[in-house]
């Protein structure tokens, strides 16, 4: 599993040096899913904020990344500047 910003969720030639496969995109209203025909996308619509309240998306999101692991995948989770994800 990584963590990062958008840049790196746009850059297609990183995502598949690093053998991404899934993305949960946790900033969806900032960041469009730049691949989804070749990447399986989670997107939550969460504000980048310290304040965001997150748990609600905690047993979803672990689920989408245990399914990734149990398929040999990666995940790359990331919101806008990956800091509060």
């Amino acid at each position: 599993m990584f963590v990062a910003g958008e840049t790196i969720a746009y850059n297609e030639k990183k995502l598949t040096e690093y053998g991404i496969t899934h993305i949960l995109n946790a900033a969806g209203d900032a960041c469009e899913n730049k691949f989804p025909d070749k990447i399986k996308y989670l997107t939550y619509y969460l504000k980048d904020s310290r304040s965001e309240n997150i748990e609600c998306v905690f047993y979803d999101a672990a689920s989408f990344i245990e399914s990734a692991r149990q398929q040999g995948g990666r995940v790359l989770v990331h919101c806008v500047q990956g800091v509060s994800r």
